[in-house]
């Protein structure tokens, strides 16, 4: 019987633990483009490789980069644009590009100082993850807002993604850093509207993995039982 409580534990534990993401009010975050990739199933990507030239924001307001809009306001808007690689640039800031993320072009960013990036997209999407580099070693954002929420970054470089989880949609993100330069790339997004049967919180695993569990030692009670009167 000990070995039975034991076993049904450990079964509780993993399944609590299966996800390693981050559950944020109606979001799940994600740091892995695969699993944000397996999460919202139906996505688009924007990797900026059909520009051929670069787009600086600060000069032009804003840019229209297809499925959303960029623009960026502050002191350094003007440091802010679409980098179209090339092995001896003449790029936005007059610097290596040392922030692409994949050898092709990518959207360089600057963000000291209160400078604020604003990604407006067409339409409603529930999901929105990207590819990102700091040139500094340090975290490129301090702010990377939806609406009222906010998220943080957990490193300098990688993959950062968010899933709305509750069936509510958006069309806007708002991106404020205090490391100053870095790079983005493949922007990717979903407007998938089963998400949250795709992703369900940790909570909810939680909850699911105790009722399993829960219901298994149910089970081996009435066999023993049975096994114990015949």
């Amino acid at each position: 019987m000990k070995n039975h409580k034991i076993t049904l534990t450990l079964i509780g534990l993993s399944i609590v633990g299966l996800t390693s993401e981050t559950a944020h009010a109606g979001f799940v975050t994600f740091t892995d483009r695969t699993a944000w990739q397996n999460a919202v199933t139906t996505f688009s990507v924007v990797d900026f490789n059909n520009f051929t030239s670069d787009h600086n924001l600060g000069t032009s307001g804003s840019f229209d980069a297809g499925p959303f809009t960029l623009s960026a306001v502050g002191p350094w808007a003007s440091d802010n644009g679409i980098e179209a690689y090339d092995p001896s640039p003449t790029n936005i800031q007059s610097v290596g590009q040392d922030r692409n993320i994949d050898g092709t072009t990518y959207f360089s960013g600057d963000t000291d100082d209160g400078t604020v990036i604003t990604i407006d997209f067409d339409g409603s999407i529930t999901a929105f993850g990207f590819d990102y580099t700091s040139m500094n070693g340090g975290i490129p954002f301090e702010s990377f807002k939806v609406g009222a929420f906010e998220f943080s970054f957990p490193s300098s470089s990688g993959f950062f993604g968010i899933v709305e989880t509750s069936l509510n949609s958006f069309n806007q993100i708002t991106i404020q850093g205090d490391d100053g330069a870095w790079g983005a790339d493949n922007f990717s997004y979903s407007a998938a509207p089963n998400l949250t049967a795709a992703v369900p919180e940790p909570a909810s695993i939680a909850i699911w993995g105790i009722a399993l569990a829960g219901g298994c030692g149910l089970r081996l009670r009435r066999k023993q039982a049975v096994s114990h009167n015949s």
